[in-house]
């Protein structure tokens, strides 16, 4: 939430006319981060989260689920 915030200021910047190295450091972040906001804004692209990011999941929800309707007594740690 916090990285969208910056985005989010960095955006407002860029717009009001300041180049890259006032916005750097002012809000203390590194170039490349700009040069990332400035490129998703001329793309017309979201500044939010991307969807589908961090590690994919080992097991399946549906497969806990169903070991869980198994045994209910069962400690979560023991369906991992």
């Amino acid at each position: 939430m916090e990285q969208e915030k910056k985005r989010i200021q960095i955006a407002a910047l860029l717009r009001a006319g300041h180049n890259q190295s006032e916005i750097a450091h002012t809000l203390n972040v590194a170039r490349n981060t700009i040069i990332a906001v400035k490129k998703r804004l001329e793309a017309g692209k979201v500044l939010g989260h991307a969807p589908g990011g961090g590690r994919p999941r080992v097991i399946s929800t549906k497969a806990v689920k169903s070991a869980f309707k198994r045994n209910p007594n069962r400690r979560m740690s023991d369906l991992t």
